[in-house]
């Protein structure tokens, strides 16, 4: 009988590197789908960011508007760098008198600060939070303050509503004066 003599270092050689393109294959592709995985998270931790922000500024605009809401101190006037509406909550006591403006200009709502009867200027304002837009209006009729805000979420523009109904007001002019 004749031995068969046969020489395997050849095929053990391809084995090698057919193990080693499919250990780069699956390594690529378990990569891959981390990354992707990773990108999903941070656009579902952005847009819930985003809710939550324009959330708390609505809520911080409705505590600021609710705890002025008396005589004199709230109105919705319009800011004249801006040619849109802001919310103007007076200030008025033995220990100073001041104004503050929350109102929209640039992508971003701002909360100044000033004396009375003076417009507000963006750079005295302090940010509160950057929006897509932000309205403010008064209502006569019903004696109420609407605030829209905008945002994006999801890639789609959201939009929070709110209505507060004021307390002792009348209408002049379309600006409210407060009794």
């Amino acid at each position: 009988m004749l031995k068969e003599f046969s020489d395997e270092s050849g095929n053990t050689l391809i084995e090698l590197i057919m193990v080693m393109v499919l250990m780069i294959f699956f390594g690529i592709t378990i990569f891959t789908l981390i990354q992707a995985g990773s990108r999903t998270e941070q656009k579902i931790i952005d847009n819930k960011n985003a809710q939550v922000d324009a959330r708390i500024a609505m809520s911080y605009i409705n505590v600021r508007i609710r705890k002025n809401d008396s005589t004199g101190k709230v109105e919705v006037a319009p800011v004249e760098h801006t040619g849109r509406n802001g919310i103007l909550l007076r200030y008025r006591s033995f220990e100073g008198d001041y104004d503050r403006w929350i109102y929209y200009n640039d992508g971003v709502l701002l909360e100044c600060l000033t004396d009375p009867d003076v417009q507000p200027d963006d750079n005295l304002a302090q940010p509160i939070i950057e929006v897509n837009d932000f309205n403010v209006e008064y209502d006569g009729e019903t004696n109420s303050v609407t605030t829209t805000l905008n945002y994006m979420y999801n890639e789609e523009l959201e939009e929070i509503e709110t209505k507060i109904k004021l307390r002792n007001t009348k209408s002049e002019g379309g600006i409210i004066i407060l009794m």
